[in-house]
């Protein structure tokens, strides 16, 4: 969930009606010298994109799908929808 989901319908909401956990966190990536990611934030971002069935975004505003066509990855959900190779639902407002 965005920020700006949040503020429309809690997390507990979803994860009462999906009985799953809900990832909302921003991603955060770190890098040392050698520019290798080091964020087990961003570790858990791709693994979670790998194991999903498909991700579903609703509602899908003007700016999260502005960052999908640029492939802008600037917080958890454009992050998640640019790793994983599930199928994506997007339905705007």
């Amino acid at each position: 969930m965005t920020r700006a989901a949040q503020e429309f319908v809690r997390s507990l909401t979803f994860a009462a009606l999906s009985g799953e956990k809900v990832h909302y966190r921003p991603v955060r990536v770190e890098f040392r010298k050698t520019r290798r990611p080091t964020s087990s934030r961003r570790s858990s971002t791709l693994r979670l994109a790998q194991a999903i069935d498909a991700l579903v975004v609703v509602p899908a505003t003007a700016d999260v799908l502005a960052k999908f066509a640029q492939g802008i990855a600037n917080d958890f959900l454009s992050t998640l929808y640019l790793a994983t190779t599930a199928p994506v639902l997007s339905l705007p407002r």
